[in-house]
């Protein structure tokens, strides 16, 4: 067995040890903190963990590692709540614990680093619980939701101007995914670049900041080969976060580099600590826009298991059985989309599109009624508009469409050559010359990977 005493003084790393077991954090979680003390003081002995002996630690009877999956669940737990506390409590320590994940071969145990750079973040305590609670609220990845948690990292850049760049890099991420949900492109991606050029200037070691960053100039300048040398830069820095790889993912998918595209996704996947339907959602979208179908509807059977009500899952599933021919299971997941997202006019436009295509006419003109009357209290993206419009195979309604979305820089513009909808465009000269417009090259389409007939 090879000698895993870790290069860092013992006594740096029991006293760091000890304030994460005394911290908030862990006080309302005695079995992680249990479980934590006894990874850190075997690896510190030079000694690694099975599962059986973690399974001792908890208290689990009769346990079977190859049936049983409590360990594996409760090291996952651990290694979220030692996330939240470096976010929040500790995230001014200079040494960082961590579990690795290895195969159950190797064995558990813990790693310890000091931080690359240290900034001055905020020790406010209202600073630090506005944090917690934005977080909180940041990782339902629910609209609403999300604008509450902006209230609270403005609040929080408020209360501690000189020392926020969490709360900043947080701003940045909300602004940037109500983009992605449809909110108009012209207010939020420019909010999003500003607090991510703010983050950056205060830590320039904050890879999020550089891959947000990327993101703008990819989705809303469309200057390809700039965001290329920023999602560079975000991946030197932190090459292990998983949000750098779905950003870059993303970008890759707008300029043809499917292959890539689909790495850059699967590493993501590979990055988690857990699977979530976010992450998990993302990759099988990327996966289908490459043309990737059937790893893509695995992803998303997986994403349902999880959490059978996550809308975004239903929406991705029916596009992808209708592009394998399943038009009835299609249409099931299009509705159910629907009936967990009533209100999402993504969703809606997606239904449309798959009732134009199955030729249930009346119904699909149907949801671009509910589109305008949404138009008519709120923004909705002329994009959707276009969605719907392609399914109807009405071409000039579409390209009418998609001229509007050049004037709101819509971000989905960006996927006009990959994403299925729009495929049912590509005979007409106008789509040619919108990717042109877009300064992205014609004629590359994904290959269909591993489909089935």
């Amino acid at each position: 067995m090879s000698d895993l005493r870790p290069d860092l003084p013992p006594e740096l790393v029991l006293n760091a040890l000890k304030k994460v077991l005394d911290s908030r954090t862990f006080s309302t979680a005695p079995n992680l903190a249990k479980l934590l003390r006894f990874c850190v003081e075997e690896t510190v002995a030079g000694r690694r963990q099975n599962q059986t002996g973690l399974a001792k630690v908890l208290g689990y009877r009769n346990f079977d590692a190859i049936l049983d999956s409590n360990v594996r669940r409760e090291i996952g737990r651990l290694r979220n709540k030692l996330r939240d506390y470096y976010d929040s409590e500790g995230i001014a320590e200079p040494v960082v614990i961590s579990v690795p994940k290895v195969s159950s071969k190797d064995g558990y145990s813990a790693d310890f680093r000091i931080r690359q750079e240290m900034v001055a973040e905020s020790q406010n305590r209202r600073y630090l619980q506005l944090i917690s609670e934005a977080r909180h609220l940041w990782g339902k990845r629910m609209p609403q939701a999300v604008l509450e948690a902006i209230e609270l990292y403005e609040e929080a850049s408020r209360e501690d101007a000189q020392h926020a760049t969490r709360a900043q890099l947080g701003l940045a991420e909300c602004y940037a995914f109500l983009a992605l949900c449809g909110f108009p492109a012209h207010e939020t991606l420019p909010k999003a670049r500003e607090w991510a050029s703010k983050a950056a200037v205060s830590d320039p070691a904050a890879a999020t900041s550089h891959a947000i960053l990327a993101f703008v100039t990819s989705a809303y300048d469309w200057d390809w080969a700039q965001a290329d040398q920023l999602f560079y830069k975000a991946l030197l820095l932190a090459p292990q976060v998983t949000e750098v790889r779905c950003w870059y993912a993303s970008h890759l998918i707008c300029t043809s580099r499917f292959s890539d595209a689909i790495q850059q996704a699967q590493k993501a996947q590979m990055l988690e600590h857990e699977p979530s339907v976010v992450v998990l959602s993302h990759v099988a979208k990327v996966l289908h826009a490459a043309g990737d179908l059937d790893h893509a509807f695995d992803m998303l059977q997986l994403t349902l298991q999880i959490n059978p009500h996550f809308h975004f899952s239903h929406e991705l599933l029916g596009l992808l059985l209708l592009d394998r021919g399943d038009a009835d299971v299609a249409l099931s997941h299009l509705r159910e989309a629907v009936v967990w997202a009533p209100g999402n006019s993504g969703v809606i436009a997606s239904l449309g599109y798959g009732l134009g295509v199955l030729n249930h006419r009346q119904e699909s003109l149907g949801c671009l009624r509910t589109l305008r009357a949404l138009q008519g209290r709120r923004y909705v993206p002329a994009t959707d508009f276009a969605t719907v419009y392609a399914g109807l195979e009405e071409i000039d309604p579409a390209f009418e469409a998609l001229e509007l979305a050049f004037v709101e820089k819509c971000v989905y513009l960006t996927w006009l050559h990959a994403w299925p909808p729009y495929r049912r465009l590509q005979g007409d000269a106008r789509f040619g010359q919108m990717l042109q417009r877009l300064n992205l090259r014609g004629g590359d389409s994904p290959v269909p990977v591993g489909q089935s007939s």
